[in-house]
């Protein structure tokens, strides 16, 4: 009795420390799939499922790719994750690894509602900016010096809130393309904007998408986007 009550104690041992990952995963080995990113990092250890569990805590994030280290001559030591808002054509690659999350869904809201989220990445010197703001007039910025933690949050003057709150209502999201850009960007900064508004019904709808600045966009992302600066 004693032996079957040690057996299962490290049965549940072993499952709490899975990597959040381990279930129901499937790891794409052996494969890239390029394009869509809106954030990109290294790795402190050479860990796939690292990557996986950035991807599965973004809120937008749908795929990922890994890179290994030390994958040839040239390559870098240090593996590195991108995370993308949509989910591209996977392609043959022994040097990568990738993987699609489950579609992340959420629990019925206000009509109204609405929670828009701009990031920045990249360019000649590393960058990292996001900035999200919700309808009651939330919001957080976080920056490349340290993304976990907030820069700076508080909430919005009320007449900044009620700008963006009009220019959020006159968007006409579904015309929206996913991406402006080639998906070749290197030296640009590339951002990605997701935008949810809840509707009647209580459900929400999403857009997200990327962009190489300084390519031109739609009138009314325009609007929402300057909205956002305040």
């Amino acid at each position: 009795m004693r032996h079957q009550v040690f057996v299962r104690l490290a049965v549940l041992v072993f499952v709490c420390h899975l990597p959040h990952a381990s279930f129901g995963q499937k790891l794409e080995e052996d494969t890239d799939r390029h394009g869509e990113d809106f954030r990109d990092f290294d790795l402190p250890s050479p860990d796939p499922v690292l990557c996986w569990n950035a991807c599965v805590e973004e809120a937008h994030c749908r795929s990922f790719t890994y890179l290994k280290p030390n994958t040839g001559p040239g390559s870098p030591q240090i593996a590195h994750c991108w995370l993308k808002s949509g989910i591209p054509a996977a392609k043959h690659d022994p040097a990568f690894v990738s993987g699609v999350v489950p579609e992340k869904t959420r629990p019925p809201g206000k009509p109204g509602e609405w929670e828009v989220e701009r990031t920045s990445t990249g360019g000649f010197v590393a960058r990292f900016e996001k900035l999200s703001i919700k309808s009651d007039g939330h919001f957080v910025r976080n920056n490349s010096m340290n993304p976990s933690q907030p820069e700076d949050e508080g909430s919005l003057p009320p007449a900044a809130l009620a700008k963006l709150n009009r220019a959020i209502m006159a968007a006409k999201i579904t015309t929206w393309k996913v991406v402006y850009g080639t998906g070749n960007c290197f030296d640009c900064v590339r951002t990605t904007f997701r935008l949810e508004v809840c509707g009647k019904d209580g459900k929400w709808t999403r857009y997200s998408g990327s962009w190489d600045i300084p390519l031109p966009l739609p009138a009314d992302m325009e609007a929402v986007l300057a909205a956002m600066r305040f």
